[in-house]
């Protein structure tokens, strides 16, 4: 396989230091455009384009527009396209979808989440042990490097797998030569364990098919209502359904404001999206919440006798010292 380029596409600096930051430690070829016309532009000219990182909406930037225009020049195979939203941003997820994109990033996000969203750290070629880790920070520098395997994501599957060496890991758990490295922690699914894609949706029925729902505020009456009540099958025009006033104008007799938002496929009526888990293995749709823990090791085999086995993090203590930390900061 030829080299593979990252073409990232944000004019955000705050994402661009941590995109930019985190495929260099990948030792991955990118290249930076902050305007939909030089992102297109260079997709034409480089086929090495395997993944697009896409802001949705930037000053030159129409993240769904070029998405769609992506689509119809490479395939999801071809290009993995990951569209990038702020929070309030978050309702156009649903259409960023339809038009193709991959998978959705809510900004701020951490290099981890990236690297395993977009799956831009090939496991079988980077390390991913800090120095504390390393023999020579362990004193031990007369020793021969040992072997460092990691898993990777099997595309077919959707998981985690060591492949050949699958049989070994039993055995490598009780070697006292062979250390265990601590990775990451990733949701997966509570029935079959496969990695789901997570998308903004309904938290009733999973679909990604919502939007606002517009409201009518009727200056005369003071009724604020759905659309829907304003129309009649009787009157192509609107209608107040409280006092019965009939060809309402817009801007002289009501105004419109975006109201709750609703699902498109079951109806239901909510504040937030949630974060929707999508299981391509089993079909099963849950929200993030519901999802199971999953914690990713690599193992230095053929470490130095004797050596300690490096257990794997306690993020409960983590998170704690953390939240401790933001308290004492306000």
């Amino acid at each position: 396989m030829g080299t593979q380029t990252t073409l990232i596409v944000d004019d955000q600096i705050s994402t661009l230091k941590t995109i930019i930051s985190t495929l260099e430690d990948a030792n991955r070829p990118f290249v930076v455009s902050d305007s939909s016309q030089q992102a297109w532009e260079i997709l034409q000219a480089d086929p090495t384009v395997s993944l697009v990182l896409l802001r949705g909406f930037g000053k030159q930037i129409q993240g769904t527009e070029l998405c769609r225009n992506i689509r119809t020049l490479r395939s999801r195979e071809e290009v993995s396209v990951i569209m990038i939203f702020d929070e309030a941003e978050l309702t156009h997820g649903a259409a960023a979808l339809i038009a193709g994109a991959t998978d959705l990033l809510v900004a701020p996000f951490e290099p981890r989440e990236l690297r395993m969203r977009a799956n831009i750290v090939p496991a079988d070629q980077v390390r991913r042990i800090d120095k504390a880790h390393t023999l020579a920070e362990a004193g031990d520098t007369t020793a021969e490097e040992p072997e460092y395997i990691v898993p990777t994501y099997d595309a077919a599957a959707h998981r985690f797998t060591f492949g050949r060496y699958e049989n070994r890991v039993a055995r490598w758990e009780n070697d006292p030569d062979t250390k265990r490295v601590p990775l990451d922690r990733i949701i997966v699914c509570p029935d079959c364990e496969a990695v789901p894609t997570f998308r903004p949706g309904c938290g009733s029925c999973g679909s990604a098919w919502v939007d606002h729902e517009s409201l009518i505020h009727h200056y005369a009456c003071a009724h604020v209502g759905p659309e829907s009540e304003f129309r009649s099958s009787a009157n192509d025009g609107l209608s107040c359904p409280k006092c019965r006033t009939n060809d309402l104008v817009v801007g002289a007799d009501f105004d419109q404001v975006e109201g709750c938002m609703k699902c498109n496929d079951c109806g239901s009526v909510f504040n937030q999206p949630e974060m929707i888990c999508h299981c391509l293995a089993c079909q099963r749709r849950f929200p993030a919440s519901e999802g199971k823990i999953h914690d990713i090791y690599g193992y230095q085999v053929g470490a130095a006798p004797n050596s300690a086995r490096i257990a794997a993090p306690n993020f409960q203590t983590m998170e704690s010292r953390s939240s401790s930390t933001a308290q004492r900061s306000q």
